[in-house]
Protein backbone atom coordinates (compact mmCIF):
# COMPACT_ATOMS: atom_id res chain seq x y z
CA UNK A 1 0.00 0.00 0.00
CA UNK A 2 1.49 3.22 -1.07
CA UNK A 3 1.72 5.99 1.36
CA UNK A 4 -0.73 8.37 -0.36
CA UNK A 5 -3.44 5.59 -0.17
CA UNK A 6 -2.63 5.38 4.05
CA UNK A 7 -3.36 9.24 4.06
CA UNK A 8 -6.44 9.27 1.59
CA UNK A 9 -7.68 6.39 4.04
CA UNK A 10 -6.85 8.16 7.27
CA UNK A 11 -8.35 11.30 5.92
CA UNK A 12 -12.11 9.23 5.41
CA UNK A 13 -11.08 7.83 8.53
CA UNK A 14 -14.71 9.20 10.26
CA UNK A 15 -18.25 10.10 8.32
CA UNK A 16 -18.65 13.96 7.41
CA UNK A 17 -21.78 15.41 7.78
CA UNK A 18 -22.38 18.85 5.81
CA UNK A 19 -22.64 21.56 8.65
CA UNK A 20 -22.87 25.40 6.75
CA UNK A 21 -22.29 28.16 9.47
CA UNK A 22 -20.25 31.57 10.30
CA UNK A 23 -17.19 30.89 12.68
CA UNK A 24 -13.71 32.62 13.31
CA UNK A 25 -10.58 31.25 13.09
CA UNK A 26 -8.31 32.12 15.91
CA UNK A 27 -4.49 32.14 15.29
CA UNK A 28 -1.56 32.86 17.55
CA UNK A 29 -0.65 36.88 17.46
CA UNK A 30 -3.48 37.56 14.25
CA UNK A 31 -6.86 39.22 14.72
CA UNK A 32 -9.18 36.96 13.89
CA UNK A 33 -9.69 35.71 10.83
CA UNK A 34 -14.12 35.21 9.80
CA UNK A 35 -14.48 31.98 8.15
CA UNK A 36 -16.93 29.26 6.65
CA UNK A 37 -17.81 25.87 7.95
CA UNK A 38 -18.47 23.59 5.39
CA UNK A 39 -18.77 20.25 7.00
CA UNK A 40 -17.95 18.16 10.66
CA UNK A 41 -16.68 14.88 11.77
CA UNK A 42 -15.62 13.48 14.82
CA UNK A 43 -12.07 14.21 13.72
CA UNK A 44 -12.30 17.62 12.59
CA UNK A 45 -14.01 19.97 10.35
CA UNK A 46 -13.74 22.13 6.85
CA UNK A 47 -13.37 25.59 6.34
CA UNK A 48 -13.68 28.40 3.76
CA UNK A 49 -10.47 30.42 5.00
CA UNK A 50 -9.78 33.90 3.57
CA UNK A 51 -5.92 33.52 4.24
CA UNK A 52 -3.45 30.72 3.49
CA UNK A 53 -2.79 28.54 6.62
CA UNK A 54 0.00 26.45 7.19
CA UNK A 55 -0.22 22.45 7.92
CA UNK A 56 0.64 22.17 11.50
CA UNK A 57 -0.56 25.64 12.64
CA UNK A 58 -1.80 25.99 15.61
CA UNK A 59 -5.45 27.52 15.87
CA UNK A 60 -8.89 27.62 17.73
CA UNK A 61 -11.92 27.48 15.81
CA UNK A 62 -15.18 29.70 17.16
CA UNK A 63 -18.42 28.43 16.88
CA UNK A 64 -21.49 29.84 17.62
CA UNK A 65 -24.40 27.38 18.26
CA UNK A 66 -28.12 28.24 18.75
CA UNK A 67 -29.93 27.78 21.80
CA UNK A 68 -33.28 27.63 21.62
CA UNK A 69 -35.05 29.95 22.32
CA UNK A 70 -33.22 32.89 21.58
CA UNK A 71 -29.48 32.40 22.86
CA UNK A 72 -26.68 31.06 21.08
CA UNK A 73 -23.50 29.29 23.09
CA UNK A 74 -20.11 29.87 21.81
CA UNK A 75 -17.75 26.77 21.71
CA UNK A 76 -14.19 26.83 21.13
CA UNK A 77 -12.27 24.22 19.61
CA UNK A 78 -8.42 24.02 20.00
CA UNK A 79 -7.18 22.65 16.82
CA UNK A 80 -4.50 22.16 14.09
CA UNK A 81 -4.24 22.77 10.40
CA UNK A 82 -4.13 19.24 8.42
CA UNK A 83 -4.32 20.70 4.55
CA UNK A 84 -4.98 24.05 3.02
CA UNK A 85 -5.85 24.12 -0.53
CA UNK A 86 -6.92 26.80 -3.18
CA UNK A 87 -8.86 25.47 -6.18
CA UNK A 88 -11.28 27.54 -8.37
CA UNK A 89 -10.95 30.91 -6.80
CA UNK A 90 -11.50 29.45 -3.17
CA UNK A 91 -9.13 28.34 -0.32
CA UNK A 92 -10.52 25.68 1.74
CA UNK A 93 -8.55 24.32 4.89
CA UNK A 94 -9.05 20.83 7.08
CA UNK A 95 -8.51 20.99 10.79
CA UNK A 96 -8.12 18.44 13.47
CA UNK A 97 -10.21 19.12 16.05
CA UNK A 98 -9.38 18.35 19.69
CA UNK A 99 -12.81 17.94 20.85
CA UNK A 100 -11.73 16.86 24.19
CA UNK A 101 -10.55 20.79 24.98
CA UNK A 102 -13.75 22.31 23.77
CA UNK A 103 -15.35 24.63 26.02
CA UNK A 104 -18.38 26.96 25.30
CA UNK A 105 -19.67 29.64 27.08
CA UNK A 106 -23.21 31.98 26.59
CA UNK A 107 -22.89 35.00 24.60
CA UNK A 108 -22.90 37.22 27.95
CA UNK A 109 -19.18 34.93 28.72
CA UNK A 110 -20.82 34.50 32.58
CA UNK A 111 -21.37 30.65 31.72
CA UNK A 112 -18.11 29.31 31.29
CA UNK A 113 -18.41 24.87 30.74
CA UNK A 114 -15.90 22.42 29.50
CA UNK A 115 -17.05 20.26 26.94
CA UNK A 116 -14.43 17.41 26.97
CA UNK A 117 -14.69 14.42 28.69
Amino acid sequence: MSEQSGDSQQRRQYKRKAYHTSAELLLPNRKPIAVRTLDISVGGMGLVVSHNLLAGDYCVIRLPLPIKPNGRLVCEIESTVVHSVFSSGIRRAKVSANLDSAHASRDSGHEDRDLGA
